[in-house]
């Protein structure tokens, strides 16, 4: 167990081009999956001001009928930004499920970004790649929220 006061994940959130970015740094195993969890569903939740998921669930992005290939209604889009994260084991393979899911019931888009090639492999040993949207980094994502490709 680490010594107190230590933290090996740091989660945060923020709006970028409409999108909102998700970013998870450090190890997402047993240890620290809880503080995972605590703070994704902190910025999950609904009906507070300061949670950047909720703004973007109550005001989705307008659809535009001037721009080729959008959607007639406008899907909010979450992307997991997973570039720092330098460990992940099946329990955190168990909140990126847990994710994916709360996307799906929400009607939110969600990309993962920056899945490193354990990640990946992970993902796809355990048959659950293709029921991800991934892209390399946050700004290939962003086109991904519009035209909803998938790289596997």
């Amino acid at each position: 167990m680490p010594p107190e006061g230590v933290n090996a994940l740091s989660v945060s959130a923020g709006a970028y081009e409409g999108a909102i970015v998700v970013r998870a740094i450090g190890e997402l195993d047993y240890v620290y999956a809880p503080v995972f969890r605590r703070e994704f569903d902190r910025f999950w939740s609904t009906g507070t001001d300061d949670s950047p998921l909720s703004l973007l669930l109550e005001n989705p992005p307008s659809p535009s009928p001037l721009v080729p290939g959008t959607r007639a209604e406008a899907t909010p889009l979450l992307i997991l930004d997973l570039a720092g994260l330098t460990f992940c084991d099946s329990t955190g393979l168990a909140e990126l499920l847990r994710i994916l899911r709360q996307s799906q019931e929400t009607r939110t888009r969600l990309v993962v970004t920056g899945a490193n090639r354990t990640l990946r492999h992970m993902l796809a040993t355990t048959g659950l790649l293709s029921h991800f949207t991934m892209a390399a980094s946050v700004e290939e994502a962003l086109p991904l929220g519009e035209a909803g490709t998938a790289e596997g």
